[in-house]
């Protein structure tokens, strides 16, 4: 084990207070940050179970494949511009231990080449946020700076494979704890851009082998001015896609800044006036515990599609219902599924029917309406990103949140991958005209069902009780709030965690039904979306490595060959992927000849 402040059971941090998510029995209350640090120090390789490995491997393969995919929308040349521009060849990355500038490199993917270590982080962070198409654990989505800072400091500094997937899961234990102490407070989801600076110092730390008490300065000075997204700025702008970039780099200077010996409050977490009082409505101490016994990387979910996760399920069933219309000469008046179906036709796209039906799909089914059943959640997030959305003139960040244009799109082309993001694919009036027909409202059971999930809130609201009210009143205002008491009465009641999270369910649901001109309806209806944390490990793994695969076979061209990559530099593709998933049994990480193989291949296609 690595040097530890205290044994085994106590950095196992205040078992007593476990069982209820909202206790304060803690017998060191402020001491949180030194028992996360004294964990996250002394975490070796062995004791992480086998499942929390694998699902790490998957959330790599993932949060990498978002990168590639971004790198087919033009904002992915954006950011490798911004990259390049900021950080050209010169004196040592700030931070970086002494030696040459090519000494402290690692690969930015995107190109194969090597950069500076914080340009890496931060690249890579900004591309892999700026289409939804992340990845999450039980408390946020760190994978942004959980994977790619443990990538690049471990390539820089020679670390083996193993010493990488553990700064990745040391990482996301520590930062998605946070998130969820603070959960119900005024952040969720991306918005949570603290967990960056958490994770960015935790995993410089690991893998710089700092002892518990500098890591734990670490961490509390990576806390010490926490980020406080605006949401206009996040859904209105494309300032979002810098939501973990930036954090990221603050957790970097926080790790260099304790190294070269800056103290932090240690108790600045849970102590008084700490993050938590400032963070959260409610605050959840007991999420801060639990070591080597929950593991939040379990909980993994993986996106099938891109965009927010409370859209994915009306975008799965879009999808089904699309399969549905192509047969729209017969079908059933209601049919229902709750998966997608294994293949799709991508079809012509969506064209405008008479005035009477609003739109057609396929240039042969004309469709009088739309109607899409959510959880509270869906119908909020669409309504926060509909002050934003504008028809083809709407931001990026904005449509990944918008329930009518997700939907639309989706039963127009019969796929939901980036390129219904891309900016010629929003340009289509007809899409929109598609979008004008549809209506969102809320099923109490797709709330229920999304209250009794672990994921996103439920673990947490299991320790707040009616005390949940004024935090409802805050977020969904009084009016949603008091038409959905009684929906949110039949959950209202304290509950114990878990003892593991390695059975935690993510069901985000939601309905389509599609009238069609002749009165007829087709419907379906998706629970828990493929790749959501609860489906089987195996088949969140197979997800999560086509999602890469899918991505650099888009950039190739779209062709794959049997290994499921694209043709064209089909053998570096495959390479690249096998080299992500094999990190963490590899002597290092050696990403860069994969990755300027796979550019040179892009290259090439496009002629240059």
């Amino acid at each position: 084990m690595r040097d530890r402040l205290t044994d085994g059971s106590a950095a196992r941090a205040g078992g007593s207070q476990m069982d209820d998510p909202g206790g304060t029995d803690d017998p060191d209350p402020g001491a949180a940050i030194e028992r996360l640090a004294a964990w996250a120090a002394g975490l070796e390789y062995g004791d992480v179970p086998e499942r929390v490995r694998r699902a790490a491997t998957a959330q790599r393969l993932s949060t990498v494949g978002a990168v590639y995919w971004t790198l087919s929308h033009p904002v992915g040349e954006q950011v490798v511009g911004l990259v390049e521009r900021e950080w050209v060849p010169g004196p040592s990355d700030t931070g970086d231990p002494a030696g040459s500038e090519t000494d402290y490199r690692a690969t930015f993917l995107p190109t194969g080449e090597l950069l500076p270590v914080r340009a890496a982080c931060y690249g890579h962070a900004a591309l892999s946020m700026a289409l939804d198409f992340d990845d999450t654990v039980l408390g946020g989505h760190t994978g942004h700076s959980a994977v790619f800072v443990p990538l690049a400091e471990g390539e820089a500094l020679g670390a083996s494979g193993r010493e990488v997937a553990c700064a990745q899961v040391a990482a996301n234990e520590v930062a998605a704890r946070v998130a969820a102490a603070a959960a119900i407070g005024p952040f969720r989801g991306q918005q949570t851009a603290y967990v960056h600076a958490v994770a960015a110092a935790v995993a410089r730390a690991r893998l710089r082998e700092f002892d518990s008490g500098t890591l734990a300065d670490a961490i509390a000075i990576a806390l010490a001015q926490p980020p406080w997204p605006l949401a206009d700025a996040f859904l209105g702008s494309d300032a979002k896609l810098l939501t973990a970039a930036e954090p990221v780099l603050a957790g970097l200077g926080a790790a260099a800044a304790a190294e070269e010996g800056l103290a932090g409050n240690r108790r600045s977490l849970d102590g008084h006036e700490g993050f938590l009082d400032a963070f959260a409505d409610y605050p959840l101490p007991a999420f801060l515990g639990g070591l080597d016994e929950r593991w939040h990387t379990a909980a993994l979910t993986v996106k099938a599609t891109p965009g927010c996760a409370y859209v994915t399920a009306a975008v799965e069933a879009a999808l089904a219902v699309r399969e549905r219309l192509r047969d729209a000469a017969t079908p059933s008046t209601a049919e229902r599924s709750d998966e997608r179906p294994a293949a799709r036709d991508d079809g012509p796209e969506a064209t405008r029917g008479d005035g009477s039906t609003g739109g057609t799909v396929d240039g042969r089914v004309g469709i009088r309406s739309i109607d899409v059943a959510g959880s509270l959640f869906t119908r909020e997030v669409d309504a926060l990103a509909g002050r934003h959305v504008d028809g083809p003139g709407s931001p990026l960040s904005a449509l990944t949140f918008s329930v009518p244009y997700n939907v639309a799109v989706a039963l127009a082309d019969g796929e939901h991958t980036p390129r219904q993001l891309h900016p010629e694919r929003v340009a289509d009036e007809t899409v929109w005209r598609l979008a004008d027909r549809v209506t969102v409202g809320h099923d109490p059971d797709f709330t229920l069902r999304a209250l009794r999930s672990e994921v996103p809130v439920g673990a947490m609201l299991r320790g707040v009780g009616w005390e949940a009210l004024p935090y409802a009143l805050k977020t969904l205002g009084p009016t949603t709030t008091l038409w959905n008491l009684p929906t949110l009465a039949r959950f209202l009641r304290r509950r114990p965690l878990p003892d593991d999270f390695a059975g935690a369910r993510k069901e985000v649901g939601a309905r389509v039904a599609v009238t069609l001109a002749d009165g007829r309806t087709v419907e379906s209806t998706c629970h828990h979306p493929p790749g959501f944390a609860g489906h089987p490990l195996p088949a969140i793994e197979s997800l999560a490595r086509g999602k890469l695969g899918d991505a650099l076979a888009a950039l190739d061209g779209g062709a794959k060959n049997e290994s499921g990559v694209g043709d064209h530099g089909g053998d570096a593709a495959s390479a690249l992927v096998e080299a992500v998933a094999g990190v963490g049994s590899a002597d290092a990480v050696a990403l860069r000849g994969a990755a300027r193989a796979a550019a040179a291949g892009r290259a090439d296609g496009r002629g240059e």
